[in-house]
């Protein structure tokens, strides 16, 4: 059963509405994170056939996404050839436990973050003398503002976490900029380099995408602190707080639960409290605003994400595990995967994906080849499969694009 809660008298075909970017010429605000929400196509584009389509689809192969216990959670975006967009979700509102696929979650608020940085590099007074005092201003113009709209629980947990790596890891309860940026740029001549990621920090969000890695991603989130990514998360429109409790959620280390590191949780429909969830409403949100080159867009920041996600589509996503006689009608082109276990034991499985499909889509479809899908809750304990989850888009997909 679908659980949308938009208005789905408005904009059913999805070719009326459009995502347009932020005025260029419009001043950009002094705040650590989007100043208003990005674009929510989702609430606009409804389409009503697609998810027909989908729910059938679903029913086509209940066997393999788990049977009658299964529920599979989807969303999926097609975009229209002149601009528009169709929107299709089912469970789509469900926040799910969804693993390494919250990993994005930190991806998207660093570059946030830069982009936030950049603007105060790009301003003239004293904190640009040097590397010192511009640490200094971002913390100064910065903090205050993440810990008056962050929720209560990041940042009693992330207090408790920088209390417990100290002194070893001075982390701090807002981010760690000095271990964040290299801003070497500042002090010198006019119009000095922007402010880039430092190399280590780089380095471990690249693993964090490309590879999943656990303690990559443990490091990229403390110094981004869980009050920041909660805060940017809620400014960009990608989380609403309790009673909504809607949309992703991170604010864990993906550290061992044997260290018992500090984390803030919200109830999740498939592992109660848990640290790192979604719905796939707001994470395909994400990855569409990524395909059409709108999130983050400052200093080419969306690119950079874009990248990242390529890189973690080139070794396969979980669509490597399908290799039937029937191959897939589309390729990889960004992904990012979720595994890991419930509190039950079993593992649960995820992914965001920007698809394409490889063969030509007739002018008369008035449809892109690529489409955006998020879906989560595969139990392969309960008889779900990659080849349920290809199947289900094949047969979803194939009358719009054929």
């Amino acid at each position: 059963m679908c659980t949308t809660t938009h208005d789905q008298n408005k904009g059913k075909t999805g070719k009326e509405q459009t995502m347009k970017p932020q005025d260029p010429a419009a001043p950009l605000p002094l705040t650590p994170f989007a100043a208003t929400p990005y674009p929510k196509p989702d609430e606009t584009s409804h389409d009503q056939p697609l998810e027909d389509a989908l729910n059938a689809a679903i029913n086509m192969q209940r066997a393999k996404l788990g049977g009658a216990n299964g529920k599979v959670a989807w969303s999926i975006f097609c975009f229209n050839a002149n601009g528009g967009y169709r929107y299709a979700g089912v469970d789509h509102n469900l926040i799910h436990y969804s693993a390494s696929l919250l990993k994005v979650a930190a991806m998207y608020s660093a570059h946030e973050l830069l982009a936030a940085a950049n603007r105060l590099a790009r301003l003239p007074g004293p904190h640009t003398a040097t590397p010192s005092a511009f640490f200094a201003e971002l913390q100064t113009r910065f903090d205050k503002q993440i810990t008056d709209v962050a929720l209560a629980n990041t940042i009693t947990a992330m207090t408790q976490l920088v209390a417990k790596m100290q002194p070893a890891k001075q982390y701090r309860v807002t981010p760690s900029y000095d271990l964040i940026f290299d801003a070497s740029g500042v002090g010198g001549p006019a119009n000095p380099p922007p402010i880039k990621f430092n190399a280590d920090f780089l380095d471990n969000m690249t693993n964090m995408i490309e590879w999943s890695g656990d303690d990559e991603a443990g490091e990229c989130i403390r110094r981004l602190s869980y009050p920041y990514i909660n805060a940017a998360l809620m400014k960009a429109g990608f989380y609403d707080p309790p009673p909504a409790n809607d949309g992703i959620w991170l604010a864990g280390d993906y550290t061992a639960t044997t260290l018992k590191n500090p984390r803030a949780t919200q109830m999740s429909v498939n592992d109660q409290l848990i640290a790192q969830g979604t719905t796939t409403r707001k994470m395909a949100r994400v990855f569409a605003l990524i395909k059409k080159g709108l999130l983050v867009t400052q200093d080419n920041n969306n690119d950079s994400m874009r990248n990242l996600l390529a890189l973690a589509a080139s070794h396969g996503g979980f669509f490597r595990l399908y290799n039937p006689v029937n191959p897939k009608p589309f390729d990889l082109i960004l992904s990012k995967i979720g595994v890991g276990p419930l509190k039950a034991g079993p593992d649960v499985m995820s992914e965001g994906h920007l698809l394409r499909w490889k063969t030509a889509v007739p002018a008369a479809k008035n449809l892109e080849p690529d489409f955006v899908v998020v879906w989560q809750n595969l139990r392969e304990d309960l008889g779900g499969t990659v080849g349920g989850i290809v199947e289900t888009l094949r047969s979803t997909m194939t009358p719009l694009m054929t």
